[in-house]
């Protein structure tokens, strides 16, 4: 099924399980099953478009306009068709925004990165980070559509800086009476090469607790230390959590930290980076995690990217169970409703926090794929020693492509990301990163 927008884009709607590669034409774009938060750039003044399919964050069929975000619900692979026409969106466009979480749409048919955007309040246009330091907004966005982490397998939403054409996104106010601006964008500018960056230390790393149910729906945290972050609130790097999806949603699986002194207009976090460790220093993230069924959560390659000197137990509060996370790397249990975890990361004081810092290298590079072999889930670390597009691409022994896991820019130092495998096949697969024109190749086993 296809729908046609404007006479000149192309959406195509598919099931979660796909089979077969897919191959697009540039103005193309698949929306798979379930909710997908969506908006339209074109100014539809004059064209009156409302559809019953579409959801606001009031969760009411409404009509459709520019700088709107909505969700949009694909039930099966041949239904819901909307036919929308309008005219492209010139010139900056405004929006009025709220003290809460703001469900937004994107009005222009090119990309744009939120450093860009302005928030003008009382007769001054603040930068996004500007306005993020006088604590008049949250400096990043989030998306929920399979371009930003494969959310229909693997991600809720994701936090992003950087937009594309068609994609609604979650943007929160903490101040009244401000204003977004979205700058027409323009010609893209040439790369600058970027000074060395700094040696990255060993108290500087971040780790991912994964929640994943029996339908390979899943939410992640993100959890670490920083050598200037602090163990309170940080703007710059403790994300707080979007609203759900609609309650229908099968992919109603959320992981959060909750944190009820930090804003007003949030309590729920999905990333909660900290001060560096002191010798002997115990910290202990706790989190909860909402749904309902069997739920395996997952923390690949956290003995692998926690440095010598640390320990790391989960505990699972309601069973007063605790494992190594150094030793296993999952955890299953029956969750009606929510649960509540903790996870206790301890510098024992044989050299956390004092070892010589470690320089990144001097070019892109895959650290590691791990666990290899696994089931299902593998997780691949990386470094970069520069602001980097990249990409990381899962590829079969036939070279077919199997799944796209980044494709997108990063800053400089150290990530991750994950790939579910659950609804692949046993064996070899080859994970490719491409980044800054160098290429790297691993290989995984996937075993049943």
């Amino acid at each position: 099924m296809s729908v046609a927008i404007n006479g000149s884009r192309t959406l195509w709607f598919h099931e979660n399980r796909l089979t077969d590669p897919i191959v697009l034409d540039p103005d193309e774009h698949i929306y798979y099953e379930g909710w997908t938060l969506m908006s339209v750039p074109y100014d539809l003044a004059g064209y009156p478009a409302t559809a019953e399919d579409v959801i606001g964050d009031d969760e009411a069929p409404r009509d459709i306009d520019v700088g709107m975000g909505f969700w949009f619900g694909v039930a099966h692979a041949d239904t819901n068709v909307i036919d929308v026409t309008g005219d492209v969106v010139s010139g900056d466009f405004s929006m009025p925004i709220e003290q809460e979480w703001n469900m937004l749409g994107y009005p222009f048919l090119e990309g744009s990165d939120i450093d860009d955007w302005l928030i003008p309040h009382e007769g001054t246009d603040y930068s996004m980070a500007d306005a993020a330091d006088s604590m008049y907004v949250v400096p990043i966005i989030h998306v929920a559509a399979p371009e930003f982490g494969n959310w229909g397998y693997w991600y809720h939403f994701g936090a992003t800086d950087h937009i594309e054409p068609w994609y609604g996104f979650w943007f929160l106010a903490l101040v009244e009476d401000l204003t977004l601006t979205i700058p027409e964008p323009g010609p893209v500018p040439p790369e600058i090469d970027e000074e060395e960056p700094a040696p990255v230390t060993w108290n500087d790393w971040t780790a991912r607790v994964f929640a994943t149910n029996e339908d390979l729906f899943a939410s992640s945290l993100e959890f670490g230390v920083a050598p200037d972050a602090v163990d309170e609130y940080d703007i710059d790097r403790d994300w707080p959590e979007p609203l759900p999806m609609p309650e229908d949603a099968e992919q109603n699986l959320r992981a959060v930290f909750i944190r009820t002194n930090w804003l007003d207009v949030a309590s729920e976090y999905t990333a909660d980076i900290r001060a560096p460790f002191e010798p002997e220093q115990t910290k202990t993230w706790s989190f909860r995690v909402y749904g309902d069924g069997t739920i395996t959560m997952t923390w690949p390659g956290v003995d692998v990217l926690l440095p010598d000197g640390y320990t790391a137990q989960f505990e699972d509060v309601f069973s007063c169970t605790t494992v190594d996370m150094l030793a296993v790397d999952e955890y299953t249990f029956e969750l009606a409703d929510a649960h509540s975890f903790n996870v206790h990361i301890t510098a024992t004081g044989s050299g956390a926090g004092e070892r010589d810092p470690v320089a990144l290298p001097l070019t892109p590079v895959t650290e590691s794929v791990y666990p290899n072999p696994f089931n299902p889930a593998v997780t691949i670390a990386y470094s970069l020693p520069s602001v980097a597009h990249v990409t990381v691409t899962v590829y079969d022994v036939l070279g077919r492509e199997v799944a796209t896991l980044i494709n997108a820019r990063r800053s400089v130092g150290r990530h991750q990301t994950a790939w579910n495998a659950a609804g692949n096949p046993a064996g070899v697969y080859f994970i490719r990163m491409q980044a800054e024109g160098v290429t790297a190749m691993r290989k995984a086993v996937l075993l049943k």
